[in-house]
């Protein structure tokens, strides 16, 4: 009885396997790609966010002013990134447009300001001294994500080397504040040129990386600075705006100084003081909440521009 009891079960179940398998299943159908941007999406992309390189140039006042890369869409390569993502966003190709005129093309003088076609402002800082506030500056910087240039002095440099690491490690440009604040102009040629290889040998001993940029002590220099510079494959820098901190004024007179003289493509000058580390979080603040776009000194002279456009747009924001 067992026996039979089992047979019938088995053919019940094997019945049930053969019925089942005869069904019809409907195939689940492949997705369809998404459609890939039309011409004219493509065009009001590229309008949006293209912009044109702006030629460096000779000024008056300003003397030699760094040009500034721009931006052109790869449509090409943009739809063949977008076709082989497969997630449904546009995926955008940009090329970097370097200028016609570079800096490097113009006769050696020196630098006082960025291009006001972009806006941005750079925050340079001078350190002859000042070793207590620098730890805090570097703290008030990261906690901004934002990158700064220092002018080290070599003598300062050689008692402080961890105080450079420190800033080299932090993603901060490092470049020549000179040795011991010597007047430039009162040097001989050998002695100036000193200043920067001397400067150079000391600060890429502790950083492992040449400075490209000196900043002379007090900006005093002459017209001998800026070749000697250029044959070092160096920018010589003076700024946009003074902060006139190393008199030790309140820290609302020092973001009052930052206002003041924000604009596109100035260099702000600062030290490392009570004052500035007091003020400095205020100063960030108030240029980001302003839209401007912090950058180093070395993007300046690079004439690498602030800001990327973007690199993906959610397809639902777009129209074609």
């Amino acid at each position: 009885m067992q026996a039979r009891h089992l047979c019938l079960c088995l053919m019940v179940g094997v019945s049930t396997w053969m019925m089942g398998a005869a069904l019809p299943v409907r195939a689940q159908a492949p997705a369809r790609p998404a459609p890939l941007p039309s011409a004219r999406l493509w065009e009001g992309v590229s309008r949006a966010w293209s912009s044109p390189p702006v030629d460096a140039r000779r000024d008056r006042v300003w003397h030699n002013i760094p040009g500034l890369a721009g931006f052109a869409l790869d449509v090409p390569a943009s739809e063949r990134e977008t076709a082989r993502s497969g997630d449904g966003a546009v995926h955008l190709v940009w090329r970097l447009v370097p200028p016609a005129v570079r800096l490097q093309d113009l006769p050696p003088d020196v630098i006082y300001r960025g291009p006001a076609q972009e806006k941005s402002v750079a925050l340079m800082v001078n350190v002859s001294w000042g070793e207590a506030y620098v730890p805090k500056m570097l703290q008030v910087f990261r906690d901004a994500h934002v990158k700064a240039t220092f002018f080290v002095d070599g003598a300062w440099a050689k008692k402080f080397p961890d105080l450079v690491r420190s800033m080299a490690r932090d993603g901060h440009a490092v470049e020549s504040h000179g040795s011991g604040h010597p007047d430039f102009r009162r040097l001989s040629d050998a002695k100036l040129g000193a200043q920067l290889d001397e400067t150079n040998r000391i600060l890429e001993a502790i950083t492992g990386r040449r400075p490209r940029l000196i900043a002379p002590p007090a900006g005093s220099y002459d017209a001998r600075l800026a070749p000697l510079a250029k044959s070092r494959g160096m920018y010589a820098i003076l700024w946009t705006a003074d902060t006139v901190d190393w008199r030790n004024p309140p820290p609302e007179v020092i973001v009052q100084r930052v206002q003041r003289g924000a604009e596109p493509g100035a260099l702000v000058l600062m030290h490392p003081t009570r004052s500035t580390v007091e003020a400095l979080p205020a100063v960030i603040r108030w240029l980001e909440a302003r839209g401007y776009r912090l950058k180093t000194v070395e993007d300046v002279v690079d004439e690498r521009p602030a800001v990327m456009p973007p690199a993906t747009l959610a397809r639902d924001t777009l129209r074609s």
